[in-house]
């Protein structure tokens, strides 16, 4: 297969990035297709304020056969805000197979790096990419260093059946946010990103600006209040007008076994299997921000989030947590969920002299799945 060249995405290209980004899903045991319609440069901006898209065309064919991402955002580390990079939306299609192409795309993300704007990026592989985890973590020449930073498990929480309101809390009360209480969101959230490794920063001119959080509004916050004093918040980001998540194809087991999984479903409330090319129904979780990392805020918050998503018609909530986070146990015993595990790396060039993981502490990672 012949490269006709690499170059920086441009609007005139979004009908083929979307159609990339159709015909090759993800995934081995149920193929997903992460999709942005009716624009893929809509929602670019959410990885990050400044944004580039590189494809690789074909010569014979022109079509493009490979896709990827490099975003740079403000977020906490160690405490701090800095600019950090992120690398995602990597697709290939099914006719671009070989390392060649790797290394070609990598020397030209060498060249766009010496911009200076971070040191390092993250980035997300599912766990189950093997292929693609084992190749990149090979030390293959021209290729950056990457390294495991952390498991990171997104829980697909069912909205099933009907959940009763929790009674009043004796220390703090659940409201719904409003555009009155943005200053005091912002503060929250800056707290908390204090607190935490890479989360996300937020200010009163990004958090609700349509470029960097769309179809977000100050009403889709939930707050926990403790004599007027704001404790917690987390949002119902629902993102499908311009991200989807598309049903695509199962592994033979879950084709021949899908019925029974359903039936099984029906009966208990746990997650059931779509129909191929059906897309889900969802909303993220986001901007979680608790003092203290207080599990029974987060209970209380996330329970009266699953109230509002069953109002809403939603099948499933999205929550993104570390591995070892002390909200996972919420979630665990409380609800029914399928789990999507992926590795998240720190990824740097040797020559910059910087090695993320030496420089990076131990605080809890805050890292925000609704923006990967």
């Amino acid at each position: 297969m012949h490269l006709e060249y690499l170059k920086l995405a441009t609007p005139s290209d979004d009908h083929e990035i979307k159609k990339l980004l159709r015909e090759n899903p993800m995934g081995d045991s149920i193929s997903l297709s992460f999709e942005r319609e009716p624009s893929f440069f809509k929602a670019a901006n959410i990885e990050g304020s400044f944004h580039q898209t590189i494809i690789v065309r074909e010569i014979k064919s022109k079509k493009i056969g490979v896709l990827g991402n490099r975003a740079i955002r403000k977020v906490f580390l160690n405490g701090k805000v800095q600019s950090i990079g992120y690398l995602g939306m990597l697709r290939l299609s099914k006719n671009y197979r070989g390392r060649f192409i790797f290394r070609k795309g990598y020397n030209f993300l060498r060249e766009l790096h010496k911009d200076n704007r971070t040191k390092f990026y993250l980035t997300s592989i599912l766990e189950e990419n093997f292929r693609a985890r084992r190749f990149l973590t090979a030390g293959v020449k021209g290729l950056p260093r990457y390294e495991k930073y952390i498991r990171f498990l997104t829980f697909s929480i069912a909205i099933r059946k009907p959940k009763r309101p929790l009674k009043p809390s004796v220390h703090h009360k659940i409201v719904r946010g409003s555009s009155d209480k943005i200053n005091e969101i912002v503060d929250v959230l800056q707290k908390a990103g204090e607190r935490q490794q890479f989360y996300p920063y937020w200010d009163s001119s990004n958090l609700f600006d349509p470029k960097h959080t769309p179809d977000l509004q100050p009403e889709d916050f939930l707050l926990s209040v403790k004599k007027d004093k704001i404790v917690g918040c987390l949002a119902i980001w629902d993102q499908q007008s311009f991200k989807q998540i598309v049903i695509r194809d199962y592994s033979n087991f879950y084709k021949h076994a899908r019925w029974l999984i359903n039936a099984i479903a029906f009966l208990t409330g746990r997650p059931y299997l779509p129909p191929v090319n059906t897309s889900i129904s969802y909303c993220y979780i986001s901007h979680v921000a608790i003092d203290n990392n207080d599990p029974s805020i987060f209970s209380d918050l996330l329970n009266f989030a699953y109230i509002l998503a069953r109002e809403k018609k939603i099948d499933h909530m999205m929550v993104g947590l570390s591995e070892h986070h002390p909200f996972i146990p919420v979630i665990k015993n409380s609800y029914k969920y399928l789990t999507i595990p992926s590795i998240i790396y720190l990824v740097s060039w040797a020559e910059d002299g910087t090695n993320p993981m030496e420089i990076t502490d131990k605080r809890i990672p805050g890292i925000e799945v609704a923006i990967l």
